[in-house]
């Protein structure tokens, strides 16, 4: 009786975290600040990456337009008289 130990458990036929296919948008959260950019890959396609950063540090908030894929960063703060 042995033991074969063949990629990363649970995924023994495939690794799920490889992305096969490129996705349209790329969300990477808990960043030290906001950025995005778009990257574009060697058949045509694009891909918009998207640096979060935490809510608790920034008090932003990104919104994301599905058609255009533009960013627009909203700022939450306290006001003061």
């Amino acid at each position: 009786m042995g033991l074969t130990v063949v990629g990363c458990y649970p995924f023994q036929d495939k690794d799920r975290f490889v992305i096969e296919a490129t996705p349209h948008v790329y969300i990477v959260g808990n960043q030290p600040r906001f950025e995005s950019t778009v990257v574009e890959g060697p058949d045509g396609q694009s891909c918009r990456i998207i640096s979060v950063p935490r809510f608790k540090d920034t008090s932003e908030l990104l919104l994301l337009d599905m058609e255009t894929l533009e960013v627009e960063v909203v700022k939450f703060g306290v006001y003061q008289t």
